[in-house]
């Protein structure tokens, strides 16, 4: 009798300790549609959560066609960047492991301005001037003034795979306007492959799929 009640007081404790892992709650977007979401105290489990339920209520399937302007790619200031005609995007730190998936056209800076302004244009720079002539500083990289895009973090979460043929991955974009960064998603389908492969022979054959910004990090 004791060690059913014990066993019984064991199974209670453990159901409301995983019921009281989260909670519901309804949010509004921008276009007044209401969604039941969860909330949880593990800011992680919040994380993959989030991620998650993008894609769930955000995903459309589309089809990019891949850049077919001039590409260019080097090292500058000890940045890797690839050139987009007018328009650089620079990979800072471990982003540079993800060169080919800029290389290769299917991201371009023309693309991700798109995405960012629905008349695609670049965002204009922060407003930071001389202190004592009242000049507007137009900020730059090294000896480049133009149309700057920086990736300060790309990656393909665990929690994100649905399959070899369709890999999403999670980036953030900055630009000189000093709005934060602009959190990213985004999808790349290689129907050819049947196991999953290193991520440049993947995007060999590769389209995109799916793109769109999801929040900012301010």
């Amino acid at each position: 009798m004791i060690r059913t009640f014990t066993y019984t007081a064991l199974l209670i404790l453990i159901i409301t300790s995983f019921s009281c892992s989260y909670k519901w709650t309804t949010i509004t977007d921008t276009k007044g549609n209401n969604y039941r979401v969860r909330e949880y105290k593990d800011f992680d489990k919040q994380k993959q959560y989030n991620e998650k339920s993008f894609f769930k209520y955000q995903y459309r399937q589309e089809n990019y066609s891949k850049y077919h302007g001039l590409i260019q790619s080097d090292t500058a200031n000890e940045y890797s960047y690839i050139q987009f005609d007018t328009v650089r995007i620079y990979l800072l730190r471990d982003t540079k492991n993800y060169i080919d998936v800029f290389k290769s056209g299917l991201i371009s800076g023309q693309l991700i301005y798109c995405k960012l302004d629905s008349l695609c244009r670049p965002r204009g720079q922060m407003g930071i001037r001389n202190a004592e002539t009242g000049e507007l500083i137009k900020l730059h990289i090294g000896d480049w003034y133009g149309h700057t895009i920086t990736i300060a973090y790309f990656d393909e979460p665990k929690h994100l795979k649905i399959s070899p043929q369709k890999r999403r991955f999670k980036f953030w974009v900055s630009t000189f306007a000093g709005t934060g960064h602009d959190v990213f998603f985004l999808e790349l389908t290689n129907n050819k492959v049947s196991k999953y492969i290193d991520i440049n022979e993947f995007v060999k054959d590769a389209h995109v799929t799916f793109i769109k910004q999801a929040w900012i990090i301010i």
